[in-house]
């Protein structure tokens, strides 16, 4: 998540889209490969080895991102960041407010549905293997790959921001209620839910990403951006919760239903990021300090 404000500084503000749009796609791709090889190393090897290569892994990795050095670019240096309490500004600019609420909801509900009812579906439901689960999530990887790197840009050109937001959250929940409209285990059609899905993920992610950073004054978007996250990732723990309540106290049927509306509904809400979502790049620059002049005011 911190690329997220990593890249506007990396590129300049005309190039952001594409390089939010490649960004997504080489993610993508590492999580095209990561599921099928997590999936074949818990079917070979089982758990506790998993974690320790997990572990392994996690560690050189981070290693390795102490040790990297970013070339900023001269267009966005690192020492215009304004000292500023993020949550202030996310709370005073309504159109941030509203996307942390849109996104809030996506994380409560699309998390647990990855994370949770998609395994206990897959294994729990129809016994299949955890390499299954795997070849699944690369799929829905796989349809992220390909929305971020070809789709996106082909779709905002047709219809517009706006309506790619929408279509992408609709393409999501679609997805979820087929599963819960499938009444017996169908794996094709199940890799092909998850391809849908990520199509729709790569449209909602990219071109929100976009109208946020570049709409977020450069010296405030490190601030605003940490307050963003924080806001959205806690909200998963509490979604694990509220769907592992409706496993156990209702059925896969009820808790796929309730995601597939839930994400319908918050789909819908999109039209609130309507005056930004029709402007152009150029347009999109520092748009919240002309919008909402008093979120700024004295800092």
């Amino acid at each position: 998540m911190a690329s997220v404000t990593l890249v506007p500084r990396l590129v300049a503000d005309d190039r952001a889209k594409t390089a939010f749009s490649q960004k997504t796609a080489i993610f993508s791709l590492k999580a095209v490969i990561g599921p099928m090889l997590g999936g074949f190393v818990i079917s070979m090897f089982g758990g506790r080895f998993f974690l320790g290569f997990v572990g392994v892994g996690l560690s050189l990795i981070s290693l390795i991102f102490i040790r990297e050095k970013f070339a900023f670019s001269p267009t966005n240096p690192r020492t215009d960041e304004k000292s500023v309490n993020g949550f202030n500004l996310v709370f005073k600019i309504k159109t941030e407010l509203c996307g942390s609420i849109i996104s809030v909801v996506f994380n409560r509900v699309f998390n647990p549905f990855l994370i949770l009812i998609l395994p206990v579906l897959i294994m729990g439901h129809y016994k299949m293997t955890a390499f299954q689960v795997g070849l699944l999530q690369a799929t829905f990887a796989a349809g992220v790959l390909l929305g971020g790197g070809f789709v996106v840009e082909r779709v905002n050109a047709l219809i517009g921001m706006r309506n790619a937001i929408a279509l992408g959250g609709a393409l999501i929940a679609v997805a979820i209620l087929a599963y819960a409209l499938t009444p017996t285990p169908f794996f094709a059609l199940y890799g092909l839910y998850q391809f849908v899905a990520g199509m729709g993920l790569a449209l909602f992610n990219v071109n929100v990403t976009t109208i946020r950073c570049l709409a977020t004054p450069s010296p405030y978007r490190t601030k605003m951006e940490s307050a963003f996250l924080l806001i959205c990732m806690s909200s998963i723990p509490a979604g694990l919760w509220l769907f592992g309540h409706v496993l156990v106290r209702g059925s896969l049927f009820m808790a796929l239903s309730l995601c597939g509306v839930i994400l319908f509904l918050a789909a819908l809400a999109v039209p609130h990021l309507s005056k930004l979502a029709v402007m152009g790049q150029d347009e999109l620059d520092g748009a919240y300090r002309r919008f909402y002049p008093d979120a700024f005011a004295g800092l």
